[in-house]
C-alpha cells in the first residue's frame, strides 16, 4: 500500500469525489493531513513507529582531584582556571584542561565557594583558551583557560590587591558537573526504561517529578553519586528564534582595479571558483538560519557523512588541534577540496549536532547567475556542456554588465553573501570591559563567548540545470549548509581582497557574514526542523562516571512536504488518519458540518479500537512496588556441582 503524501491526497480526493484544481487545493489537503498527523500522535501515540535515542552522561570534575582552582576576573561573566600551584592552568603543573570542543558548553555547570564561604552555582556558557606568544621566531604559545557564565559573579572580598593586581589568593575550589540531560526536541514520550550500555545492564526507570522530590532524589553537590537507576523530567528550555530573515546579496566585484592586488584567493570568491562542475547549478535559492548552542556527544550525535575525529577550535588559530577546514570560523557541511587532504579525512566539515537549536528565521529568497572571473574559464572540454556558456574573458565596457543589471564597467564576478543577526552582540558579548587598573586598556575576552553559533540552511527552489554543475533536489526542503560564529565577518577578514567599500557594504547586517561560492554542499542528513523546545531529565543517583544511556522513544512525526514523503506511522493506522483528514476537509468546506461529525465519530471509534489492540498487546500489567524498583545487583550465575 502506497502511503505517501501523493497517494493519500488522491484517496482523499476520491472519497470527496473531487478533482485536484491545482496547487491551492493540494496545499489545503496537505495541511489537513499534517494537522491530522499531529492530532493522531497525541490521541493515539501507539500509531507512531518507535525510534531510539542515545545520551551520554559525563562525570564530575572536582578541582581538588585535578589540582586546579578557579578565579574571578575583570569581567564578572568570565572565570579563569588556575593550577593548585597558583599559576594559570596552561603554565601550571596540573595536566588537566577543560574540554573545548563544545560538548561542555551549556551542558556543564560549575559550583565554587567565594572568600566569604558562600556557595555559587552558574551555568557554563563557553569554555575557551587564549594564546599568548613569547614573540620569538618561530613564536611559542602558552595558553590560559577561561569559561563564561550565565550570571555575573563578584567576590565579596574583592579581586585585586592593594596594588591593583589580580589577587590569586582568592582562588576557589570548584566542581564542574552535568546536572541534567536533554533529549531531542521531537521526543514525545520515553517508552520502556532506559538502559545503561555496560556489563551491569542496569535499567533506569522513569518516575514522576513529584515522586522524585518526595523521595529526596534531588542531589546536592554530587553527594549521592553512583550508577543511576531512576530518572524524571525537569524543566523546559527553548532558544529564542531569530525574528529577522538573513541578509542575502550577490557579491559584485568590479574590475581588477578595485582589488588591492590580484591573489590566488581572488579566484576562490566567484561561483564555483571559475569551474562550474565544482559548484551547484545556479538558480533560485531560499536561505534561513537558526541559533544553536552546545554540542552532543560525538560518539552518537554526528551526521553519517561527517568525519568523527574532527575538532573545531573556532577562536584559536594557533592550536595544533585546528583542522584545515576550521581556521576561518566557518564550518561547512561539505566543501569541495582540491588539494591534498590529511590521511583519514575527507572533504566533509565536522559539524556536531547541537544540544539546543532554535526555530528558524524567516526565509530570504534570491536568484544567482553564472559568473566567472575575468580571464577565467571552465575546465577544458566542459564549455560545450554549459547552458549559455560565458565568453572566456568578460571585458568591462562591452555592455554585458549593464545587460545583467550590474554597474557600468563591472565584470561578472559574483558569489552569494549571507549575513545574520549577531546574537552575541544582542546578549552583551560584543563589547570589551574597561580595565579598572588602566585608562588605556580594555579586557575583551568576553567577546563572542556566548557559546552560541549560527547555522545556515539552504534550499534550491529553482535550477538553471547547468549540465556540468552539481544538481541538488528541488523539493522545497531546507538542509544545513554550515555553522559560523556570530561575530565572524568574512568580508572584513578578507578585506585584502574586497578593498572597496561597495563590496564590504552589500548587506545591511554584518553578523556571521560569509561568502558562499556554491562550492560548499549541504548535508542531506540534516534537514531543517522547527524546534518547539527541549525537556531536561535528571537521574538518581548522580552519575559517578561516564554512562551511555539507550532509550526507546516516540518522536513527533515529520510533516508531509513533498508527494513522496511518508510519515513514520504504523501501516494499519492509515484508515484512522484518513478519517481524521476527511473531518478537517469537511470543516474546510464550511458547509458540510454533518459530514465532519460523521468522520470524527468514525475516527474516534477507530482510534479506540487501535489503542485497545496495541496499547498493551501482552495483556499484562507488571506489578511495581510503591517505592519503585531499586538498583539491580548481579552476583553471578547459579550452578551445581556433583562432587
Amino acid at each position: 500500500m502506497d502511503v505517501s503524501l501523493g497517494a493519500l491526497r488522491q484517496r482523499l480526493l476520491n472519497f470527496r469525489s473531487w478533482d485536484s484544481t491545482g496547487k491551492t487545493l493540494d496545499d489545503r489537503i496537505r495541511e489537513a493531513l499534517n494537522t491530522s498527523l499531529d492530532r493522531l500522535a497525541g490521541d493515539v501515540p501507539e500509531a507512531l513507529v518507535p525510534d531510539e535515542q542515545h545520551i551520554a552522561l559525563r562525570p564530575d570534575v572536582k578541582g581538588t582531584t585535578v589540582e586546579a582552582t578557579v578565579l574571578g576576573t575583570l569581567d564578572q561573566r568570565v572565570l579563569v582556571f588556575y593550577g593548585s600551584d597558583g599559576k594559570p592552568l596552561g603554565s601550571s603543573t596540573s595536566t588537566w584542561t577543560p574540554t573545548l570542543d563544545g560538548t561542555w558548553d551549556g551542558v556543564m555547570h560549575i559550583e565554587f565557594t567565594d572568600s566569604a564561604g558562600q556557595l555559587h552555582r552558574r551555568q557554563c556558557l563557553e569554555f575557551f583558551k587564549v594564546a599568548t606568544s613569547n614573540n620569538a621566531q618561530p613564536p611559542v604559545y602558552t595558553y590560559a583557560y577561561y569559561v563564561t557564565i550565565d550570571r555575573p559573579f563578584t567576590d565579596p572580598g574583592g579581586l585585586f590587591t592593594a596594588g591593583g593586581i589580580l589577587d590569586t589568593g582568592k582562588r576557589m575550589d570548584f566542581r564542574i558537573h552535568q546536572p541534567e540531560f536533554f533529549l531531542r526536541d521531537d521526543v514525545m514520550e520515553v517508552l520502556e526504561p532506559a538502559r545503561i550500555f555496560d556489563a551491569s545492564r542496569q535499567q533506569i526507570w522513569a518516575i514522576d517529578t513529584g515522586g522524585a522530590y518526595r523521595q529526596d532524589m534531588v542531589g546536592y553537590r554530587g553527594q549521592s553519586a553512583g550508577r543511576p537507576y531512576r530518572m524524571w523530567r525537569g524543566r523546559h528550555f527553548q532558544l529564542p528564534a531569530p525574528s529577522d530573515p538573513p541578509d542575502v546579496a550577490e557579491l559584485v566585484m568590479e574590475t581588477e582595479d578595485h582589488l588591492i592586488a590580484p591573489t590566488p584567493d581572488t579566484s576562490k570568491r566567484c561561483w564555483g571558483h571559475g569551474d562550474v562542475q565544482y559548484a551547484y547549478s545556479t538558480g533560485e535559492w531560499g536561505i534561513c538560519y537558526t541559533y544553536v548552542w552546545g554540542r552532543r556527544d560525538k560518539e552518537w550525535q554526528q551526521s553519517p557523512s561527517i568525519n568523527g575525529d574532527k575538532v573545531e577550535v573556532t577562536h584559536d588559530f594557533h592550536s595544533a588541534d585546528t583542522h584545515p577546514f576550521t581556521n576561518s570560523q566557518v564550518t561547512w557541511a561539505h566543501e569541495s577540496y582540491r588539494g591534498t587532504l590529511p590521511k583519514g579525512h575527507n572533504s566533509s566539515g565536522g559539524v556536531h549536532d547541537p544540544v539546543w537549536e532554535s526555530a528558524p528565521s524567516p526565509i530570504t529568497k534570491i536568484k544567482n547567475t553564472v559568473n566567472y572571473l575575468e580571464g577565467a574559464k571552465p575546465t577544458p572540454g566542459s564549455n560545450d556542456n554549459i547552458k549559455d556558456p560565458p565568453p572566456e574573458v568578460v571585458s568591462p565596457g562591452t555592455g554585458e554588465a549593464e545587460a545583467e543589471g550590474l554597474p557600468a564597467g563591472a565584470s561578472a564576478k559574483r558569489a552569494l553573501i549571507f549575513a545574520a543577526t549577531n546574537i552575541d552582540e544582542i546578549l552583551g558579548f560584543q563589547d570589551a570591559v574597561p580595565d579598572p587598573t588602566s585608562t588605556d586598556t580594555e579586557w575583551d575576552y568576553r567577546k563572542g563567548r556566548t557559546g552560541y553559533r549560527i547555522r545556515y540552511y539552504i534550499s534550491q527552489l529553482d535550477s538553471n540545470r547547468d549540465r556540468d554543475a552539481r544538481q541538488g533536489e528541488i523539493s522545497g526542503k531546507y538542509y544545513m549548509l554550515c555553522e559560523v560564529e556570530p561575530t565572524y565577518d568574512q568580508m572584513v577578514t578578507n578585506s585584502a581582497i574586497y578593498a572597496d567599500d561597495k563590496s564590504l557594504n552589500q548587506t545591511r547586517k554584518d553578523g556571521a557574514r560569509i561568502i558562499w561560492t556554491g562550492d560548499q554542499l549541504y548535508d542531506y542528513n540534516r534537514p531543517l526542523r522547527h524546534s518547539t523546545g527541549y525537556y531536561a531529565y535528571k537521574v538518581y543517583p548522580h552519575q559517578d562516571a561516564r554512562y551511555e544511556l539507550d532509550f526507546r522513544v516516540l518522536r513527533l512525526p515529520r510533516k508531509y512536504q513533498t508527494d513522496s514523503d511518508t510519515a513514520p506511522i504504523q501501516r494499519d493506522s492509515i484508515p484512522t488518519l484518513i478519517e481524521l483528514a476527511l473531518y478537517y476537509l469537511c470543516l474546510m468546506d464550511g458547509v458540510d458540518q454533518q459530514g465532519a461529525q460523521l468522520h470524527l465519530d468514525r475516527y474516534t471509534e477507530l482510534a479506540r479500537k487501535y489503542r485497545e489492540r496495541y496499547a498493551n498487546p501482552g495483556r499484562v500489567v507488571e506489578p511495581v512496588p510503591m517505592s519503585g524498583y531499586s538498583a539491580r545487583h548481579r552476583y553471578g550465575t547459579f550452578g551445581s556441582n556433583s562432587e
